[in-house]
Order: C-alpha cells, then sequence, then structure tokens
C-alpha cells in the first residue's frame, strides 16, 4: 500500500515538473516570436510569361521589406513563361539583378520538355526541377507561403 501511494506521488510529480519545463520552454519560443514575428518563405509560381519582371521585383520587395519578414523567395516557372527565362530572353538582365538577391528561380522540367527548351539554354543562374506543381506541392507542406499566376 505504502508503495502505491509514493509511485502515485512521485508519477504526480514528475508529471507537474514535465509540465511547468514544457509550459516555460513554450512561453520562451512564444516570446522570442512575438519579439522578432515569425520568418517566413515565399513561393510564386507563374506560367505568364509577361509577369517575370513583374515576379521578381515583388520578390526582391518581400525579401528586403522587413515588415514582410521574408527570409527566402522562390519563384516556379512553368508552361510558357519558360521562354521568359532563356538565355535569349529580354529577361536576363532582370533575373541577374533577382540572383543577386537571391531569388532562387526555377524552371518546371515538364514545361521545358514540352516546348523542347533544354536546362543549358536557362539564363545563368536559373536552375529547373522536375515538375513545378510537385515541388510547389512541397514547399506549401513544408509551410511555405505561396501565390500562384
Amino acid at each position: 500500500m505504502f508503495q502505491k501511494k509514493t509511485f502515485i506521488a512521485f508519477t504526480t510529480l514528475l508529471v507537474i515538473t514535465a509540465t511547468v519545463v514544457w509550459l516555460s520552454i513554450s512561453n520562451d519560443t512564444t516570446a522570442a516570436e512575438a519579439k522578432s514575428g515569425p520568418s517566413k518563405s515565399a513561393l510564386i509560381l507563374v506560367q505568364n510569361p509577361k509577369q517575370i519582371p513583374v515576379v521578381l521585383k515583388t520578390c526582391e520587395e518581400l525579401l528586403t521589406n522587413s515588415k514582410y519578414q521574408v527570409k527566402q523567395a522562390r519563384v516556379l516557372v512553368c508552361g510558357q513563361a519558360v521562354n521568359a527565362i532563356t538565355a535569349d530572353s529580354e529577361n536576363v538582365s532582370v533575373i541577374a539583378h533577382a540572383k543577386k538577391t537571391s531569388i532562387q528561380i526555377d524552371a518546371c522540367g515538364i514545361s521545358l520538355k514540352k516546348l523542347a527548351v533544354s536546362p543549358e539554354q536557362l539564363a545563368e543562374g536559373v536552375s529547373h526541377v522536375d515538375n513545378a506543381l510537385i515541388t510547389a506541392f512541397e514547399l506549401k507542406v513544408d509551410g511555405w507561403i505561396s501565390i500562384d499566376l
């Protein structure tokens, strides 16, 4: 009988201690987030070639304006828009500037194949993914904020 009461008292004390420790850690994390705000990752999925310069400028604004607290920006380009990110496109200088501001630009591999554009034809600094839609889905699952155009 004595051992059962001791066990219950010990278990209760252990649960209370664990709860207090957990609440203390939780409050510290919440306070730190409230002070600095949560950092975000932003994704824009683009299909319209005419939107490439605006999207890249938007990503730059997201990264440089502290009120948005965006730490990563990524542009996934699919459909006809992949023609607007090739080395011979009119957007080469805009793409080069975007790369300097750490914007990651990826072309959709499916779109590249469909439009007969090789990865080597992409502007310098532009990479490619197998499937932009799957990549976008995976990033959203990981908590990225996204806009699809």
